[in-house]
C-alpha cells in the first residue's frame, strides 16, 4: 500500500513538473516559415522594444539570457507593489507598481529600506547581486514602456 501511495505522489509531482515547464514548444512547419521574421527581430535593439506589463519585462530579459532559472511569484504587497517575480538563480527581483516606481520601498512590518537598482516607469528591478548587473542595468534603461 506505502509502493502504492509512493508512486502515485511521485507521478502527480512529475505531472506537475511537467505542466509547469516554462519553454514554449514549437513545430517545424511554422519555424521555417517564421525565418525571415526571426532575423528580423534578432537585429532589434532594446530601445525599440515596449514593455507593456511585468510579464513582457521578463519575457524580455529571459530572451535577452539577462535572467536564468525558474520564475517565482513573489508578494509585491510588502513594498507597495502590485506583482512582483524573482529569479534566484539570477538573483533579480521585478516588481510591477501601479504608478511610476520608487526609487526605495519600505519592506513594511520589518522597518527596512529596499533600494531598486533600475527604475523604468512603474516597474523596478533589485539586481545588485547579479553577476550581469550592468547588463539587466542598461538593457532595461534603454526600454521603451507604453
Amino acid at each position: 500500500m506505502k509502493k502504492i501511495v509512493f508512486l502515485a505522489l511521485v507521478l502527480a509531482l512529475c505531472i506537475g513538473m511537467c505542466a509547469c515547464e516554462n519553454t514554449p514548444k514549437t513545430n517545424e512547419g511554422s519555424k521555417n516559415q517564421s525565418t525571415e521574421s526571426t532575423k528580423d527581430q534578432s537585429s532589434e535593439t532594446s530601445d525599440q522594444l515596449s514593455i507593456s506589463s511585468i510579464n513582457d519585462l521578463c519575457s524580455f530579459l529571459e530572451s535577452n539570457s539577462l535572467v536564468v532559472g525558474a520564475k517565482t511569484k513573489m508578494d509585491a504587497t510588502m513594498i507597495g507593489a502590485v506583482e512582483g517575480y524573482k529569479y534566484s538563480n539570477s538573483k533579480v527581483e521585478i516588481y510591477a507598481f501601479e504608478s511610476d516606481a520608487p526609487a526605495s520601498a519600505e519592506l513594511s512590518g520589518f522597518g527596512m529600506t529596499i533600494t531598486f537598482d533600475v527604475t523604468k516607469g512603474n516597474y523596478a528591478i533589485i539586481c545588485a547581486e547579479a553577476t550581469n548587473r550592468n547588463a539587466i542595468i542598461s538593457a532595461v534603461s534603454a526600454l521603451e514602456i507604453k
